[in-house]
């Protein structure tokens, strides 16, 4: 099978295998490995699978702004590892979350690791705060964690990476509770210290995230929200 694909980065390709009469894209993830062969320089390829582990907690309540993104991003996600990669959705949550989460999730191919607590709001600060246990502890090996607004988990290895949606909590915090301002801003201090790329959904919230938390902007990724299929030009009128 004939492969097209253009290097995205060091060790990520964009892949395009025609099956068929149609075609379709995805990415791949590889290693390089170097060497000589009759003097000859030499590059192998060899495909890498990765395990992505997502924190979806903000999806125990009804999905609004936050939880709609979070719910598309995912779906992306999947999508474009068509396969491939292992996505696991995790969350400590109250004693109801785990219904609304598989509900919120439902037709989204990805593993539920999902574990209802009383007082699950002070757990997940606890844990945030304390820096201990490993998320690995929990969740096993992974090359990725993606945390939310809600916690800021510990990791030994791999990637780390959130999303930041807005700077309200430090910019207007008389729109916001007592709560979201004190969860809010130890996340934005975390990420900025901690995170090997933060993701956001404007130019104007990158440029925010580069100037007030002083994030390299070479760290900062925009990913602009998309629109559900069930908004379609034609449609009844409204």
């Amino acid at each position: 099978m004939r492969r097209y694909f253009w290097l995205l980065n060091y060790g990520a390709q964009l892949i395009y295998e025609p099956f068929g009469w149609t075609g379709s894209w995805y990415v791949d993830i590889v290693g390089f490995t170097s060497g000589r062969s009759e003097g000859v320089e030499t590059v192998s390829v060899e495909d890498r699978y990765l395990d992505i582990v997502v924190d979806v907690s903000p999806l125990s309540h009804t999905p609004l702004g936050i939880g709609n993104y979070i719910r598309g991003s995912l779906s992306g996600l999947v999508e474009v590892a068509a396969g491939k990669h292992e996505i696991v959705a995790f969350a400590p949550t109250s004693l109801e979350g785990p219904s609304r989460i598989r509900s919120a999730l439902a037709g989204t191919d990805v593993e539920l690791r999902l574990w209802p607590l009383p007082a699950s709001h002070a757990v997940r600060t606890l844990w945030s705060r304390v820096g201990r246990p490993a998320a690995e502890r929990l969740l096993g090996r992974f090359d990725v964690l993606h945390y939310s607004d809600w916690m800021y988990p510990p990791q030994a290895h791999g990637v780390r990476a959130t999303t930041i949606h807005d700077l309200v909590p430090l910019h207007f915090p008389q729109w916001c509770t007592r709560r979201t301002i004190a969860m809010h801003t130890r996340k934005f201090e975390n990420a900025a210290r901690t995170c090997d790329l933060v993701f956001v959904n404007s130019d104007f919230t990158g440029r925010d995230v580069e100037q007030t938390l002083c994030v390299p902007k070479e760290r900062i990724r925009v990913a602009r929200p998309g629109v559900r299929p069930i908004f379609r030009p034609d449609g009844a009128a409204a």
